[in-house]
């Protein structure tokens, strides 16, 4: 074993005490070398190896690979990498002169459709099995010319990474977490499996070199905890959705429970927490009808999903959170729009999916990207959602494509993640405003009558007396925003006499539909604000239009500052609304989208309803944190206290942490603290007892 001695590095933190050395990393193994050549490795078929390489003796009867479970390896040493020249000529090149000898040891060079497993077999001793984390690093190279492939690696048979569409030499560098569901690291044998799970021709013309190489494969006990840590995963990266339930209401609901807690003041994309008492996590899929469960799908009757789990204080300070997950599967002929939330904030969109997708985001924390971009992370309750916003046949159904609107999970995680070394990596979005749940349901708005709302309504302070909608001029709004219904202590809902609703009767609220002309509601505008930030991405509006009055047909018109972005005639069912704006519709400062209903026929039951009303922009530039911010100094006075000076940029805003123990939770000491004159800011922290010994500190840089 080689052993390598590596220094975990914290940014922006400073340590003014000694601390004990660290324990140096462990080479497990590495098995060829990272030269961008394979002439060490052996031809991949069955007449010269087999999907099973031992890296060492031992009994590995017990421990089950990829492929199946070992065999007893006597060794006395690793199997040799190649037979070396001797045997038959390769066949997929006879002009090399290249000859393996016919053994059935030796490494496969490369996976393909017909040798798709290679199981390593390996020992671990009792330290590197107790080891934070495990370290993989590989690359694949050398793909065949035009070929794509889906590759998925496991531990011990449990998948820790999968990688869709892979089209180049690609480096992986992967610490395999502790925590994954049924992740057992073994003192003694273990074994590590790569698979090529699927793949293809990139394109129809060219012809198919289905193979993908390795140029080396590497395993490190890491001596430190890694800065990626696994907070949760549901499921397993095994193309595969039979260990989650059905998408239906008879078997589980919209809200999946990682871990215990009182939900009831976190509000999900398709409705507000409830209280889970359970001891641990909801089942993943059960074979009884229970609510439990966690749905395999999203579908257009069940178009959004809300995980509630909790934060430690550690994980909420964070800067950047990863949000991994494969869409897959979908119905065929169909195409979707998925959006994921954080807390309320978007932080994926993906339009049009029609095939089997990686979604690897970067999540940066509020304040990290300045000016509100990113979400909150919170200490204690949080919820992801995920939401089927959109979508419909591929080919229309009109004219021979069939319907099959669904989309599934593969599995979800997230993690803590570092900074990003590619600006381009991270995605960040605002909600300028939304309205409702994607719950089907019109409750939490108000009802549309003159009598309880108006058609203009304001989701934020501001004077818009000179922004025109489509039912006329904005007013002075004293903010901050409108509620979206008064509450039931007002009169019976006149189209549900018999039902529980009722509504104030004040002007404000937001009207739950829209009606025709001769009904007097045909208009809403909703009157919203926008920094110069919001002009430089892609902007989203969002709505789910359903509850149709029976037997009714709709024409609607969207317009954003009068200008035209979305029309449909002849509406007569439950509809999503993905719109993309044009740039320049958007502008800084005060602006307004109007919702219009132009007309419609058998317009008896003459109503279209809301289940949620959103409107999106992106950030279009990232900025990093400012490049040589350090800690320059840091000096102790005689009464305990400690002055740390960093370097700093005007115009910025800094947060300084302590903590006692680096492991546990950081203390803020100072928040929204304004940089100094200059190239520096100090700050004194008169907190600590003349007798502290040890104490640590972190300078965050938030805006």
């Amino acid at each position: 074993m080689k052993i390598t001695n590596k220094l975990k590095k914290l940014a922006l933190l400073i340590v003014f005490l000694p601390l004990t050395s660290l324990h140096a990393d462990s080479l497990v193994f590495q098995i060829g070398e990272f030269d961008s050549q394979n002439g060490d490795f052996e031809q991949e078929s069955g007449a010269y190896n087999d999907p099973s390489y031992y890296l060492e003796p031992g009994d590995y009867t017990g421990v089950q690979g990829s492929y199946g479970f070992g065999t007893q390896y006597d060794g006395p040493d690793a199997e040799i990498l190649q037979d070396g020249p001797g045997g038959l000529v390769d066949p997929l090149d006879p002009e090399s002169g290249q000859v393996w000898a016919l053994s059935l040891d030796g490494f496969p060079r490369a996976m393909v459709p017909d040798r798709s497993v290679l199981d390593i077999y390996f020992q671990l001793s009792a330290a590197e099995a107790a080891a934070p984390a495990l370290l993989f690093e590989t690359k694949l190279f050398g793909l065949g010319a035009n070929s794509y492939h889906d590759v998925t690696f496991y531990l011990n048979n449990v998948p820790f990474y999968r990688k869709l569409r892979v089209t180049g030499d690609t480096d992986l560098k992967l610490a395999i977490p502790k925590n994954i569901p049924g992740m057992v690291v073994n003192e003694g044998g273990n074994v590590l499996s790569a698979r090529r799970t699927g793949g293809g021709k990139v394109d129809d013309a060219g012809v198919d070199n289905p193979w993908i190489q390795f140029d080396a494969l590497k395993l490190t006990a890491l001596s430190t905890a890694p800065a990626t840590e696994l907070i949760w995963q549901i499921g397993n990266w095994n193309n595969n959705t039979s260990e989650f339930e059905q998408e239906r209401d008879d078997f589980n609901n919209p809200q999946y429970h990682v871990e215990p807690g009182d939900y009831t003041a976190v509000p999900g994309q398709g409705a507000r927490g409830v209280v889970f008492n359970e001891p641990g996590a909801e089942l993943w899929g059960d074979d009884d009808v229970t609510l439990d469960g966690f749905p395999r799908a999203l579908v257009p009757g069940r178009p959004a999903i809300d995980i509630y789990f909790k934060l430690t204080a550690a994980q909420a300070q964070r800067d950047y959170l990863l949000l991994k997950t494969v869409l897959f599967a979908q119905g065929p002929n169909s195409s979707h729009d998925v959006r994921a939330y954080l807390n309320g904030t978007p932080v994926s969109i993906g339009l049009g999916i029609t095939r089997d997708t990686d979604v690897e985001v970067i999540i940066p924390r509020r304040g990290v990207r300045g000016a509100g971009m990113g979400p909150e992370f919170k200490t204690g309750d949080n919820v992801l959602s995920f939401v089927r916003t959109g979508g419909g046949p591929v080919v229309p159904v009109s004219e021979g494509g069939a319907d099959n609107p669904y989309i599934q999970f593969d599995a979800v995680s997230l993690s803590t993640a570092e900074a990003p070394a590619d600006p381009g990596d991270v995605e960040a979005y605002r909600t300028h405003f939304s309205a409702g749940y994607y719950n089907w349901n019109a409750n939490e708005f108000e009802q549309e009558s003159g009598a309880y709302n108006n058609p203009s309504f304001y989701f934020a302070a501001g004077d818009y007396s000179a922004v025109e909608g489509k039912a006329g001029f904005g007013a002075v709004w004293e903010g901050p925003g409108e509620i979206w219904q008064d509450g039931p202590d007002g009169p019976l809902d006149p189209l549900l006499p018999d039902g529980p609703r009722k509504w104030s009767e004040t002007q404000d609220g937001f009207p739950r539909a829209l009606i025709k002309a001769e009904w007097g509601r045909p208009v809403i505008d909703l009157f919203f604000l926008a920094d110069s930030a919001s002009l430089e991405g892609r902007a989203l509006f969002t709505t789910k239009l359903f509850g149709l009055g029976p037997e009714s047909s709709h024409d609607l018109e969207f317009f954003l500052n009068g200008n035209s972005f979305w029309k449909q005639t002849g509406i007569t069912g439950d509809t999503f609304v993905t719109a993309l704006i044009p740039p320049g519709f958007v502008t800084a400062g005060q602006n307004v989208i109007s919702l219009t209903h132009t007309g419609g026929a058998q317009l008896v039951n003459g109503w279209i309803q809301f289940d949620q009303v959103e409107f999106i922009t992106e950030a279009g530039v990232y900025v990093p944190p400012a490049a040589g911010f350090d800690i320059a100094t840091v000096s102790r006075a005689a009464n305990g206290a400690v002055t740390l000076t960093w370097e700093s940029v005007e115009g910025a805003v800094y947060t300084v942490w302590s903590s006692d123990t680096m492991q546990g939770a950081w203390t803020a000491l100072v928040t929204d603290m304004a940089a100094a004159a200059g190239a520096t800011t100090s700050h004194t922290d008169s907190t600590l007892p003349a007798n502290t010994t040890r104490r640590f500190y972190r300078v965050e840089r938030t805006q």
